[in-house]
C-alpha cells in the first residue's frame, strides 16, 4: 500500500489522539508528559440520538455524551440544553483536540461540526455532505489549540438547511496537553 505527504502527515497526527482517546500515551511519550486529558463520547450506535439545526448556519450542541477519561479536567454532561457540552481545561497551554464522528441526517445536508472554546468557535471542524441515500459516513478533525486555565470546549455542529437533521452514530471529542 502506498501512501503519499499528505495522507502520511495526517496518520501521523491522528495516532497520538487516537491512541490518548483510548487510555494510551502517544507513540514514544511516557504518560507522564500527558499532564491534561478529557474525553466525551458517544457510540450509540444506531443514530437514534440526534441534533435539530432548526436555523440553518446556527450551530447546535451535542446533547447525549458521556464523560470519558478526566485527568485534571472535568467534564459537565447535563445540560440538557446541549449549548455548553464542555470539557473544562485543566490548566494553561498548548492542546491537541480532535473530533471524530460517525453519523447520517437529512439527505443532500451540508453538515459543519466545530470544537468551540467557551462559546466561540476554533479554527477546529469539519464539513461532510450527506448523500441522498442517507448514508452514514465519518468525519474527523485535529488541531492544536492555546487554551487559557478554565476554557471550556464542546463539540457543536449545524447545516446548510432549517429543519435538517443529524443522526449520531459514534461521536468523540477528546482535548490533551503534554508538558
Amino acid at each position: 500500500m502506498r501512501f503519499n505527504v499528505k495522507q502520511l502527515l495526517i496518520f501521523l497526527w491522528l495516532v497520538p489522539a487516537l491512541l490518548l482517546a483510548q487510555g494510551q500515551p502517544p507513540v514514544g511519550a511516557s504518560s507522564s508528559t500527558v499532564v491534561s486529558a478529557g474525553e466525551l463520547y458517544e457510540t450509540d450506535g444506531d443514530g437514534a440520538n440526534t441534533i435539530t439545526v432548526t436555523t440553518a448556519g446556527t450551530y447546535y450542541g451535542w446533547t447525549t455524551a458521556v464523560a470519558g477519561i478526566l485527568d485534571n479536567m472535568t467534564a459537565d454532561v447535563a445540560d440538557a440544553a446541549g449549548a455548553n457540552l464542555v470539557v473544562l481545561v485543566g490548566g494553561a497551554g498548548v492542546y491537541t483536540l480532535h473530533i471524530q464522528a460517525d453519523f447520517s441526517g437529512t439527505n443532500g445536508a451540508v453538515i459543519k461540526c466545530r470544537i468551540f472554546d467557551t462559546g466561540v468557535s476554533t479554527n477546529i471542524g469539519f464539513t461532510r455532505k450527506i448523500g441522498t441515500g442517507g448514508d452514514v459516513g465519518s468525519a474527523n478533525a485535529l488541531g492544536y489549540y492555546d487554551a487559557e486555565d478554565g476554557d471550556e470546549f464542546s463539540l457543536r455542529c449545524t447545516s446548510d438547511g432549517s429543519g435538517d437533521i443529524l443522526n449520531v452514530w459514534d461521536f468523540r471529542l477528546v482535548a490533551a496537553r503534554r508538558r
